[in-house]
């Protein structure tokens, strides 16, 4: 057993270190059975990351006496009784465990467990059959599928959950006539049906549900005419249509979306006609257009939008010539303009990450500004919960706003405000979320805001990393209980 694993296992062990989530992978059976036996007296830990470890039916069975309520066990080789096993614990709220082994055998008795609001078991194998169990969940709201083998004959029992707010089914085996079922669902906010191979009269009926904010249909065979469909949609805010065939017809069409804040495009056939129609927009803020056919006219276009803070152009035909035009950019906090055959300099390469970094501390810097201002006045009331905290401990929680595309003082105002009045101080000077229903609908307007998924595994250590980053924050000796 490794030294670090060794003194996380015992800080657990402990229960007196402030320590309320555990990132600990890739641990043997010998290892996770020390875990375990460490967790039976631990009560702080509300959250354990176990990934790629070894998960017997016996350890199963301990994980599942554990106080957690949020557990990540992916590629575990969880079976059947082992899922079975975990659910005894009557805290979980949210699992993930993508590719595991769990059948519909293993979800015969989900439905009981009402305490679970979010569930991530794509890549395992339910088939039709565990997907009807799994859509009889009274309370579930958040529920990646993905990967299961699912057809229209699964759909339809998922279609009928009217308590799921997020639905992922990407790489399943249904038809338009399944997103037909769906489309009858008015609760869901954010959809994944990618990798499906839809084509445009899916994208047609995808156009139809108003109450979406997300979809995700990347990986199809979506053309300008679906994506024409999809542009009648005013109430998106994050469109991923990666991986089809839309051309600059399609990019026009959704280049007048008003609402739409991300837009993740690549891999299509993208020229300038449609890179100029992009870059006309004043709504999006992060826009991937690699690997389309893009040149430096597009991209001349694209360096003078004001608005876009992210912007992915690499594998285009965009040369040093057309690279050195963003360096006048002062929104942009990240851009990558990497191509096959190596046509930009690497000191123009340099010189365009030196200044999207700086245009990252200026606004951190003009947001801190009015993020003091905002506390001072929130301090002068005797029941706010910040007046005994100090004010450099009120920046550093406020500094999460400045990851996210808040310009104006209302905006930043409002979250603030939210910040305020949803957590509170501990008496050992940390921070605690008064419920987890507060947490959720500030990671929600989070997600709104950046516009990212961040209960995804690929997205959310970029957000841990952008805070970790701050001078302030490393500096300061503080932990935020999230």
């Amino acid at each position: 057993m490794s030294k670090s694993n060794l003194e996380i296992i015992a800080q657990v062990k402990s229960n007196e270190v402030q320590l309320t989530s555990v990132d600990i992978q890739k641990l043997n059976e010998t290892e996770m059975t020390s875990l375990v036996a460490a967790l039976q007296t631990n009560t702080r830990l509300s959250s354990l990351n176990i990934t790629y470890s070894t998960v017997t039916d016996a350890i199963a069975l301990g994980l599942g006496q554990g106080n957690f309520s949020t557990l990540i066990a992916c590629d575990c080789k969880i079976n059947d009784d082992g899922f079975i096993r975990l659910l005894n614990n009557t805290n979980l709220t949210s699992m993930t465990l993508t590719s595991n082994r769990v059948s519909e055998q293993g979800v015969r008795t989900l439905s009981q467990h009402t305490q679970l609001t979010s569930l991530d078991i794509s890549h395992n194998f339910l088939k039709d059959a565990g997907s009807k169990i799994v859509a009889d969940h009274p309370c579930l709201t958040h529920l990646e599928i993905g990967g299961n083998m699912i057809t229209d004959e699964g759909i339809r029992a998922l279609a009928k959950n009217t308590q799921l707010c997020r639905l992922y089914l990407y790489e399943n085996l249904f038809t338009s006539d399944g997103i037909k079922m769906l489309a009858n669902n008015s609760q869901l906010t954010t959809l994944n049906v990618g990798s499906s191979m839809l084509k445009a009269s899916a994208a047609q009926i995808l156009a139809t549900m108003g109450s979406l904010t997300s979809l995700s249909i990347q990986t199809n065979e979506i053309e300008d005419s679906g994506a024409l469909a999809l542009a009648t949609n005013s109430n998106l805010t994050r469109l991923d249509v990666s991986g089809n065939v839309i051309r600059d017809a399609g990019a026009q069409a959704l280049a007048t979306l008003n609402n739409l804040k991300v837009l993740l495009i690549a891999g299509n056939y993208i020229g300038n006609v449609g890179a100029k129609a992009l870059a006309n927009s004043t709504c999006l803020t992060h826009l991937d257009l690699g690997n389309n056919i893009i040149t430096n006219e597009g991209g001349m276009a694209l360096a003078k939008n004001t608005c876009l803070t992210r912007l992915h152009l690499s594998g285009n035909g965009i040369n040093d010539e057309g690279a050195k035009l963003f360096v006048q950019n002062r929104q942009l906090f990240f851009l990558s303009l990497s191509t096959h055959n190596s046509q930009i300099k690497r000191e123009t390469t340099e010189l365009i990450t030196r200044c999207t970094h700086l245009n990252k501390k200026v606004k951190e810097l003009r947001l801190i500004e009015q993020i003091i201002e905002i506390a001072k006045g929130c301090r002068i009331s005797q029941t706010s919960p910040w007046r005994l905290i100090p004010n450099d401990i009120v920046i550093i929680i406020f500094l999460y706003i400045a990851g996210t595309n808040l310009r104006s003082d209302k905006q930043i105002a409002q979250t603030c405000l939210f910040l305020l009045a949803t957590i509170r101080p501990s008496a050992q000077g940390q921070l605690n979320w008064n419920s987890n229903r507060h947490k959720s609908t500030f990671f929600k307007m989070w997600n709104e805001q950046e516009l990212i998924d961040v209960r995804s595994r690929d997205t959310q250590p970029e957000i841990v990393g952008a805070v970790k980053s701050s001078t302030i924050i490393s500096e300061t000796n503080f932990s935020l209980n999230m």
